[in-house]
């Protein structure tokens, strides 16, 4: 890579995964999935986990300076995967080597990795679909990857932004 870049990459990564099966044709209109998780509609839950690993390939969108390599995946709700500190070779945040659902979203399905994005409320009604996301490239070298979507029960819209620098460390 050359010095003082920031490179973008957009692939695919393959992470073992616990399948999931078809989601409930039939939104509910409130659930008790965990305590206190209330309205969903119209979204379907997510409740159908299965006991079946099989490898699974995810988008990868990835920003990389002679520093820090972060990887957000999009069909995961736009969770910051990973981010990979390049001078101390360390990874800086749990990436959960096996995707294994469990009923603890708002919609049932949710896992533990990364950065989670939590709006309006904490394991979203996203947090393990596809979102929007983009790349901006900035005038000082930066790159940007935006990812964001619009909550179909609020009708509100969340967008973040994940800024890499060509020459910082964070």
């Amino acid at each position: 890579m050359p010095e003082n870049q920031v490179e973008y990459i957009d692939t695919k990564i393959t992470i073992p995964t616990y399948e999931m099966g078809p989601d409930d044709p039939y939104p509910p209109y409130f659930t008790e999935i965990t305590a206190g998780t209330g309205y969903i509609y119209p979204y379907a839950l997510q409740d159908n986990l299965k006991h079946v690993l099989k490898s699974k390939n995810y988008r990868a969108l990835i920003l990389e300076n002679m520093y820090l390599k972060v990887t957000v995946l999009p069909e995961l709700g736009g969770h910051v995967y990973s981010v990979y500190d390049k001078t101390l070779k360390k990874e800086l945040l749990y990436t959960n080597d096996c995707m294994k659902p469990a009923l603890v979203s708002v919609r049932g399905a949710w896992c533990a990795f990364g950065i989670e994005h939590n709006f309006p409320r904490s394991h979203n009604v996203t947090s393990l679909s596809k979102v929007n996301c983009n790349i901006v490239s900035h005038n000082d070298g930066s790159k940007s990857i935006i990812v964001g979507d619009t909550d179909r029960i609020t009708g509100m819209k969340w967008i973040v932004e994940i800024t890499l620098y060509k020459d910082k460390s964070y």
